[in-house]
């Protein structure tokens, strides 16, 4: 199935990336759509992916998570939260946005 990619760039040093993917629907993919969004921010020379939001099941569970990848890992596992109100991609983007911005405003 087709791959759909964009691009969000919120300043020189802070981009938001985004796929999505129709899938049928299921029980693990509601709307028919499988996204994954990604918020990078730039250290030094390069952007480091800081945090992602996606629907693919994730431990056996379906639903859409969150991946805390600046947060430290506990117990050498990734941080992750279950969030059951991020249903599509839009939604996601608004709050890697509303993450970002808060948790990086030096770089904006």
């Amino acid at each position: 199935m087709n791959e759909e990619l964009w691009d969000f760039p919120l300043s020189e040093n802070i981009n938001i990336k985004t796929r999505a993917r129709k899938m049928r629907k299921s029980v693990e993919y509601p709307i028919g759509v499988e996204f994954a969004v990604m918020g990078f921010v730039r250290t030094h020379e390069e952007f480091d992916e800081v945090i992602r939001i996606d629907n693919a099941p994730h431990q056996g569970t379906p639903g859409t998570h969150i991946h805390f990848l600046d947060k430290e890992p506990r117990k050498e596992k990734e941080v992750v939260e279950h969030n059951p109100d991020i249903k599509n991609p839009m939604q996601a983007i608004d709050y890697v946005e509303k993450y970002l911005t808060s948790r990086y405003p030096m770089l904006l």
